[in-house]
């Protein structure tokens, strides 16, 4: 049994991973937690993530930083429309790849 004093995370950590520990120790602890907000400042004390620097979930959770919404058009929409929204064509021309619409099933050619 090893209690955490502190940690400190380099970079950026992705909600999901924070939430599954979260949830490891309101089990663990059996306490009743449902928001993720009480989620992350539970994790964040349980951690000891403050404990060398302050921890900012707003600069250290990916999907914060990202500002994505994961109930959003992101999550709905396919792996083409994906590309197609964070890669410019001119890009995917200069690659070789060449995306191509299909009411039933997205399909790419290489050069």
């Amino acid at each position: 049994n090893i209690a955490v004093v502190g940690s400190h995370v380099v970079g950026s950590i992705p909600l999901q991973a924070l939430l599954k520990a979260a949830d490891h120790y309101i089990e663990k602890e059996n306490v009743f937690l449902i928001k993720e907000q009480q989620k992350i400042r539970f994790i964040i004390d349980r951690l000891g993530l403050n404990s060398v620097s302050e921890f900012k979930p707003e600069s250290k959770v990916i999907e914060y930083v990202l500002g994505v919404n994961r109930h959003g058009p992101l999550q709905s929409s396919t792996v083409q429309q994906f590309v197609e929204s964070v890669v410019p064509e001119p890009v995917l021309q200069e690659v070789g790849v060449s995306l191509h619409s299909s009411p039933h099933s997205a399909s790419h050619s290489v050069r």
